[in-house]
């Protein structure tokens, strides 16, 4: 799972290209992108182009409100539709992890950047979820 990256980005849809060239027609898409589409959009050109370039096919939610202020509600209920779907249970309790793995592990976390790293968890949620909504 990619996240934190976007088709925009050049790096990282050279690595697709590079894929979907060694995939080549042999197979179908086996990888997934989750995209927002407003309601008024064709999904077609864009699902043609993730499946002929990427070798994606790409997983749509609507996005509601306007152009300048997306709703991305969608996504919330979308994900929430596909866990339940698979028997996952909830979202996991969100928590900062106090120990540490790895070359840092004896070096204290500072507590400015525990506290930015969940206000910045929050920022993520509110954006997708604006209200924590019980989907």
């Amino acid at each position: 799972m990619f996240l934190g990256y976007g088709f925009n980005d050049d790096p990282f849809t050279h690595v697709l290209r590079g894929v979907a060239w060694d995939l080549r027609e042999d197979q179908d898409p086996y990888h997934f992108a989750v995209l927002g589409i407003w309601p008024t959009e064709d999904d077609t050109p864009t699902r043609n182009t993730y499946n002929d370039r990427y070798r994606i096919e790409p997983v749509f939610f609507e996005l509601r409100g306007d152009r300048d202020s997306p709703d991305y509600s969608g996504f919330v209920e979308l994900i929430t539709g596909i866990g339940n779907e698979v028997g996952a249970g909830g979202p996991p309790e969100r928590h900062v992890i106090p120990e540490q793995i790895g070359p840092f592990a004896d070096v204290p976390p500072v507590q400015d950047d525990l506290r930015r790293a969940r206000e910045l968890g929050d920022a993520i949620l509110d954006r997708v979820d604006p209200g924590g909504s019980d989907v």
